[in-house]
């Protein structure tokens, strides 16, 4: 059982964005725990819209 129902993940876009998530949940212990990804940007510029999450 996992303390936690709700979880929010705040990152930056950078290249290791993807390792980070992976490795985030491959650490969570409860599949049905909600996360909230949250993507930290300072400026329009640093957005590639290319990006899978933009």
């Amino acid at each position: 059982m996992s303390m936690f129902h709700k979880v929010m993940l705040a990152l930056e876009l950078t290249d290791h964005t993807d390792q980070l998530v992976h490795a985030f949940y491959s650490a969570c212990p409860n599949l049905e725990t909600e996360v909230f990804l949250l993507h930290v940007i300072e400026s329009e510029s640093d957005v590639n819209a290319d990006s899978g999450y933009y």
